[in-house]
């Protein structure tokens, strides 16, 4: 039975791989296959993963759920950043400035979006995955939301290595379900939401723009808003 959890991760996996080259028509598609799915047997999938412990779980707890923090966009941010200024890498220095647009981002999405559905995590539900609107905050996956923002930004300006960053992101969320911190439909949702993010930020000529700005001794984050009159 662990065999089926792998495999439709495996097919989330390479199904998301396949988004970047698709219409927005297919995107929706698939992300709707994927997400009706999971939905449907977030309870068997849990059921097995129980029964079923994977044993290098606690190794991919350690070195991958970090990377699906919400500081981790940010520090990514700044790290390129630095090394974009001192080698003088045009690139990393844009992708800097998208990471800190992404991370923003998936940030107020999180929140809207927990406060919004207010899922119970397994652990707390009595194991009901259709325990929505009860004040709990497992819908989507913080986690899976920030760093498929993250791989999706930098898939965009490194398309030869998409599937290394694509593969990691698939192994953070993958880390929240097996540890029981997620319903399956938590990781999927908030992988396609962080796809969803990650090509808005990457869009040139988008109507919003996000950028640090200090005032009296303190940093804040302005929002731009062009508006065509």
């Amino acid at each position: 039975m662990v065999k089926k959890i792998f495999l439709f991760f495996i097919f989330f996996n390479f199904s998301v791989n396949s988004f970047a080259k698709e219409n927005k028509c297919n995107f929706l598609c698939k992300s709707a296959i994927a997400l009706s799915f999971s939905l449907t047997f977030d309870k068997f999938l849990r059921e097995e993963n129980l029964e079923h412990k994977f044993s290098m779980k606690d190794e991919i707890q350690k070195y991958f759920e970090p990377l699906g923090r919400r500081s981790a966009g940010f520090y990514l941010a700044g790290s390129s950043f630095l090394i974009g200024l001192i080698s003088q890498d045009s690139r990393l220095k844009k992708i800097s400035f998208k990471l800190l647009e992404g991370s923003i981002l998936s940030d107020l999405s999180v929140k809207i979006l927990q406060k919004t559905f207010g899922r119970e995590r397994p652990m707390k539900g009595g194991g009901d995955p259709m325990k929505f609107f009860s004040g709990g905050n497992s819908f989507p996956s913080s986690h899976s939301l920030h760093i498929w923002t993250i791989a999706k930004i930098f898939s965009q300006y490194y398309p030869n290595y998409k599937y290394l960053f694509y593969s990691i992101a698939f192994i953070t969320s993958l880390s929240r379900v097996l540890d029981d911190f997620h319903w399956t439909s938590d990781v999927v949702f908030g992988a396609i939401s962080g796809i969803i993010i990650g090509k808005i930020v990457h869009k040139e000529n988008k109507n919003f723009s996000i950028f640090p700005l200090m005032e009296k001794g303190k940093y804040k984050f302005t929002l731009l808003i062009k508006l065509k009159i």
